[in-house]
């Protein structure tokens, strides 16, 4: 996994609250890295795709340590949740306006362990069920569609099994 040697590589597309107000990110000039304490959110479609490998359904997770010294600089910011499920609580442990941790960093560059950022663990979610389907992910029904990459809930792309 390339990810491992070079680090993660910041978007160029996404959604920041800027002044109050939902934007898109356009500008080609700057780029976020995405992050959440939270793994039910980080489990929705738009960051960890689902594949089906054979009968089962299979989602990754990275696990990821921030140093301090980031989390104080000003390029680092909380926002609301980004996939606009106001009406429902998303994760029992955090609230939906501290969902998002973001970095500004310059797109498609990579943040690695000298830029205070490190991955230290895969986390897999394997179910027989369509993640959709589970209980605890009820709340993938009320996100809203703007703002929303293409990936469709209950849709996945099939793995070839070697």
């Amino acid at each position: 996994m390339a990810i491992l040697n070079s680090g993660i590589k910041a978007n160029d597309t996404g959604c920041l609250k800027v002044d109050g107000k939902w934007t898109k990110i356009q500008d080609k000039k700057e780029g976020i890295v995405y992050l959440t304490p939270s793994v039910e959110y980080a489990g929705h479609p738009r960051y960890a795709q689902v594949w089906k490998i054979k009968s089962k359904y299979v989602q990754l997770v990275l696990q990821v340590r921030v140093h301090k010294r980031r989390i104080f600089d000003k390029s680092f910011g909380k926002q609301d949740e980004t996939l606009l499920s106001r009406s429902v609580r998303i994760d029992p442990h955090f609230s939906n306006d501290e969902l998002e941790w973001t970095i500004n960093w310059p797109p498609l560059a990579c943040m690695s362990v000298k830029d205070g950022i490190i991955v230290y663990g895969l986390m897999l979610r394997v179910t027989d069920h369509d993640p959709a389907e589970l209980p605890q992910n009820a709340w993938w029904k009320s996100v809203a569609e703007e703002c929303n990459n293409p990936v469709l809930i209950g849709e996945q792309q099939q793995i070839p099994v070697v």
